[in-house]
C-alpha cells in the first residue's frame, strides 16, 4: 500500500513511465541448495546502461538477497518508444534465471494546456517547462490557431443505447479528413438538455464511410452530457466522430459537438521556439508567439506544440494543447503591409486601423490594396483611404508608426460593395515615391475581422544592388543592421539585432530575386545541436531600395512590427594588396557547413568580421571583431567583442560591449581563407570556441571603387 507497483516482486521488470532512468528492487531466494550467481544485462538496444547490484553473490541454502536494478537511457535518445532487454542469473550447473525488461522512454510530464487571452492581432507569450527528458536538439512543432467546428443537431434517445454503431436514432455523425503531420484532432460535448451524452471516435480503416466498433480509436462515456476526446499525432485518414444521446430530457435534445484538426504548418498564426540544447530536467522557457489572428473579440481558437528531443523525432515527449481568447480590440498599431502578403487584423464597430502602410520606392508602376471581411455584409461596409508621407518625415517614432494626418482628403480611395471588400489602385503620375498608409474604416455597427494586402508592380529601372552591412539611419547608435546578400539568382539577409533580455541575436532570410526594388522574404530563427542547424519561421522582411545608398528595412518578428530607415555601415572601397585593389568582403562560411557564419568587410581603411555563433544553449548570437586593415592577405589577430543592447522593438540605453576573445585570420586570396575563433561568452550567455576553419566565400565579389 502506498508503494511502487514496478518494485512488487514479479520476474517482470516493467516502468511505464521511465524517465531518463528507472530502478527495481528485487528478491532472490535460494532454491538450489546454495549456489554463487553472477547477474548481466542482455539483448538492450545501444546506449542503453544497465547497471546490477551486486551483479556477482553468493546464496546459502533457502537464503535471499535484494537485487538492485537500474536501467539508464540518458546516453541515447529513446524518448517515446519501449525499450526491451533481460536480466538473467547464471549458476555453474544450474539452469539460468531470467526477469524481462521493458520500459517506457517517457520525456517529462507536459502541461494540459497552455491558455492565451489577448486583445492583439500580433504578439507573444513566453510559457515555463522543466523536468522533462533531454532535449539534444529542441524541436518545437506547432499548428492553428483554428476556429472550432461546431455542430448542432436534435437528437432523441438512442432506444439502443448499449450500440452506438447499429444507425439508429439517437446519433450525430461528423467526419474529419486529417492529413499527414497533424498534431491534435480534438473532440468534446457542450452543454446540453440532455441527460447523458457519450462520444466516440475512430478511423475510418477500412476506407467504407461506415463508423465500426472495431475501429474506435477513443471513447468517452461519463453519466453527465460533457465528454471529451483527444488523439494527438493521429495518422493520416478519415475520421469519424459519434455523439450518443444515452438519457434524453427533452427528447429531442439539442446537442453541440466541437471538433477541430490542428495540423503541423510553417505558415501557422502560431509559432514556438526555445532553446536548441535541453539538458534532462533544467527548466526552460517557451515563447509562443501569434500573427494575423484577426478574430473579434470572444473567439476561441485552439492550436497545438509540439514538443521533441530531436528534429528526426518530431512530438515524441508529447503535444501540448492551446487554446486562445480574442478578448477585445487593441488601439490601433504599426501594421507593415509588404508586397504580396495578406495581414490580419480586426476593426471595432463603426471604428479604424490607421496604422497600416506599405513604402513604395522609386520605379514602382502600380499599387494595389484590397481588403475583405469574414462575410459579405461586413465586407461591402470597409472603406480603404490612402495617404500618403514622405520618407523623410516617415521615421520620427521608428521603429514604429504614427498615424498619418487624415483631415485633408485621401489620395485614393473606395468602398466595398455587392458583398466584396473595397480595392483601389493607385498607377502613373500619383503613384509618387513614399510612405503610403491604408486607413481601413469599418461602417458596420459589429466587429469585423479583416484581411488586408498591398501588391505593386514595377515598370522603371531597379536601384543597383548594394551588399554588405547596412545600419540604422533613423535610430543612429543602436549598434544593430543587417547584411544584404546576392548570390545565384537569390538574395539572403542576415539580422543582427538582441533579445528582449538585451542579448545578441541574429535572424536569416532567403528569396529569390524579385522585380523592382521590393524585396520580401520570410525571417527564420536558428537553433544548433552542436553540429547541424535547425531553423523556424519567425516572422517576414522587407527590404525597399530607395537609392543605392538608402534603403527601408521593415519587419515582422515574434508578432512585432517595424521600420528602419537604413543606409550602408562601410563604403565600398577595397584594400590594395601587390598594387592591385582586392575584394575580400562578403558573406562567409566554413566549407564544413552548420555552424554560422560571419560578414567581412574589409576596405581601405578598416576590417570587420561579425561572426554568427551559437552559445551552450544552442541559441543565436553574434560577436564583431574590427581593427585597422593591416597585413593583408598575411595572418592578422583582431580581438572579438560580445555586445548586449535592445531589442528591435525595445527603447534603452546605448549598447555596451565587452571584449571576450580574438579571431586570426588568414586570406589564401579573395575567395578562401582560414580563420581561429578563441573566445569565451560571457554571462549571462554561455560558451567557449578554440577551432580552426576553412572558409570561403559565398556571396559574389564586390566591384571596387
Amino acid at each position: 500500500r502506498g508503494g511502487d507497483p514496478k518494485n512488487l516482486n514479479l520476474p517482470g521488470l516493467v516502468d511505464t513511465v521511465c524517465r531518463n532512468s528507472c530502478s527495481f528492487l528485487r528478491t532472490v531466494t535460494d532454491l538450489a541448495g546454495g549456489a554463487s550467481w553472477s547477474a548481466s544485462a542482455e539483448g538492450f538496444v545501444d546506449g542503453v546502461t544497465v547497471s546490477i547490484s551486486p551483479n556477482d553473490f553468493s546464496l546459502a541454502n533457502g537464503g535471499s538477497r535484494s537485487l538492485t536494478i537500474n536501467v539508464d537511457l540518458s546516453g541515447f535518445d529513446l524518448v517515446g518508444t519501449w525499450v526491451y532487454g533481460e536480466v538473467r542469473l547464471t549458476s555453474d550447473g544450474l539452469p539460468d534465471a531470467v526477469f524481462p525488461v521493458a520500459v517506457f522512454a517517457d520525456g517529462g510530464e507536459l502541461p494540459t494546456e497552455w491558455q492565451i487571452n489577448s486583445e492583439e492581432i500580433s504578439g507573444w507569450q513566453e510559457f515555463a517547462l522543466d523536468g522533462l527528458a533531454a532535449m539534444p536538439d529542441a524541436t518545437f512543432t506547432s499548428g492553428g490557431l483554428v476556429i472550432p467546428t461546431q455542430t448542432v443537431e436534435m437528437l432523441l434517445q438512442d432506444p439502443t443505447e448499449d450500440n452506438p454503431y447499429d444507425g439508429s436514432e439517437g446519433l450525430m455523425t461528423v467526419w474529419h479528413t486529417v492529413p499527414p503531420d497533424t498534431l491534435w484532432l480534438h473532440s468534446r460535448t457542450l452543454e446540453s438538455t440532455a441527460f447523458d451524452l457519450d462520444l466516440f471516435v475512430g478511423l475510418d480503416a477500412n476506407g467504407d464511410g461506415i463508423a465500426q466498433a472495431s475501429e474506435e480509436l477513443c471513447s468517452s462515456t461519463s453519466p453527465t452530457e460533457i465528454e471529451l476526446c483527444d488523439l494527438f499525432t493521429p495518422v493520416a485518414g478519415n475520421y469519424w466522430i459519434i455523439v450518443q444521446n444515452w438519457t434524453a430530457n427533452l427528447d429531442p435534445d439539442e446537442v453541440t459537438l466541437v471538433s477541430a484538426v490542428v495540423g503541423k504548418n510553417t505558415q501557422s498564426q502560431l509559432t514556438a521556439t526555445g532553446d536548441g540544447i535541453v539538458p534532462a530536467g533544467e527548466a526552460q522557457v517557451i515563447r509562443l508567439s501569434w500573427d494575423n489572428v484577426n478574430a473579434v473579440p470572444g473567439t476561441e481558437l485552439i492550436g497545438a506544440v509540439g514538443i521533441g528531443t530531436r528534429r528526426e523525432t518530431p512530438n515524441n515527449i508529447g503535444i501540448i494543447p492551446v487554446s486562445f481568447t480574442k478578448t477585445g480590440i487593441a488601439d490601433p498599431e504599426t501594421l507593415v503591409l509588404m508586397n504580396g502578403i495578406s495581414r490580419g487584423l480586426t476593426i471595432s464597430s463603426s471604428g479604424m486601423h490607421d496604422r497600416s502602410f506599405i513604402d513604395v520606392p522609386p520605379g514602382t508602376d502600380s499599387l494595389t490594396i484590397m481588403a475583405s471581411a469574414m462575410d459579405s455584409a461586413q465586407s461591402e461596409n470597409l472603406d480603404i483611404e490612402l495617404y500618403r508621407v514622405d520618407f523623410d518625415e516617415a521615421f520620427a517614432a521608428a521603429p514604429f508608426v504614427t498615424a498619418p494626418d487624415t483631415s485633408g482628403a485621401p489620395l485614393a480611395s473606395a468602398s466595398g460593395a455587392g458583398g466584396k471588400g473595397p480595392v483601389v489602385t493607385v498607377s502613373g503620375s500619383t503613384l509618387v515615391p513614399g510612405r503610403w498608409f491604408a486607413v481601413l474604416k469599418n461602417n458596420n455597427g459589429q466587429h469585423a475581422a479583416v484581411e488586408i494586402q498591398a501588391d505593386v508592380t514595377f515598370a522603371g529601372d531597379p536601384v543597383p544592388f548594394r551588399g554588405g552591412l547596412w545600419e540604422s539611419d533613423s535610430r543612429k547608435d543602436i549598434n544593430q543592421g543587417f547584411d544584404y546578400i546576392t548570390t545565384g539568382g537569390f538574395r539572403a539577409f542576415v539580422w543582427y539585432t538582441y533579445d528582449e533580455a538585451g542579448q545578441p541575436a541574429w535572424y536569416l532570410a532567403a528569396a529569390p530575386v524579385q522585380d523592382g526594388n521590393v524585396w520580401v522574404s520570410q525571417l527564420s530563427r536558428y537553433t544548433n545541436d552542436g553540429a547541424v542547424q535547425q531553423g523556424t519561421v519567425v516572422g517576414h522582411v522587407s527590404v525597399t531600395l530607395l537609392a543605392e545608398e538608402d534603403s527601408v528595412f521593415s519587419f515582422v518578428l515574434f508578432g512585432e512590427n517595424g521600420s528602419d530607415r537604413e543606409f550602408p555601415s562601410f563604403g565600398p572601397s577595397c584594400p590594395t594588396v601587390g598594387g592591385s585593389q582586392i575584394s575580400y568582403s562578403g558573406h562567409w562560411a566554413r566549407v564544413i557547413a552548420g555552424l554560422g557564419g560571419a560578414t567581412v568587410v574589409a576596405n581601405e581603411s578598416t576590417e570587420g568580421h561579425l561572426h554568427y555563433i551559437y552559445d551552450d544553449m544552442g541559441n543565436p548570437a553574434w560577436l564583431l571583431g574590427a581593427d585597422a586593415t593591416k597585413n593583408i592577405p598575411g595572418s592578422q589577430e583582431i580581438a572579438l567583442t560580445q555586445f548586449s543592447g535592445f531589442c528591435a522593438v525595445c527603447t534603452g540605453d546605448k549598447p555596451t560591449s565587452v571584449t571576450v576573445g580574438t579571431l586570426t585570420r588568414e586570406y589564401a586570396d579573395e575567395k578562401n581563407m582560414t580563420w581561429n575563433l578563441d573566445y569565451v561568452l560571457s554571462a549571462p550567455l554561455s560558451g567557449s570556441f578554440n577551432r580552426s576553419d576553412d572558409a570561403g566565400k559565398l556571396t559574389l565579389s564586390q566591384a571596387c571603387e
